[in-house]
C-alpha cells in the first residue's frame, strides 16, 4: 500500500499479470464478495471464479479470476 492507495498484484501460474497501485478493490471469495480499502487489515481468503472489479483514477476496471487465495 502506497499513499492512500491499494497495491493489487494478480498472480498466475505464468507469473506476474496485474501490479498496480488502486483506490479500492472487490474481489468474490467462497464466503461472498469483499472489499478492500487504503488502511484494510490484513487477510487471507479463499477466491472463487468470479470478476474483480478496482477503481483507479476514477475509472473502473474488471478482470476475471479463477480459484485461488486473496493475500
Amino acid at each position: 500500500m502506497a499513499g492512500g492507495k491499494v497495491t493489487l498484484e494478480i498472480v498466475t501460474p505464468q507469473g506476474l499479470a496485474l501490479r498496480e497501485d488502486v483506490d479500492d478493490v472487490t474481489a468474490p471469495s467462497v464466503s461472498g464478495e469483499f472489499g478492500v480499502l487504503p488502511g484494510h487489515l490484513p487477510l487471507l481468503a479463499a477466491l472463487r471464479t468470479g470478476i474483480v472489479t478496482y477503481h483507479r483514477g476514477g475509472e473502473e476496471k474488471k478482470l476475471a479470476v479463477a480459484d485461488g487465495f486473496v493475500k
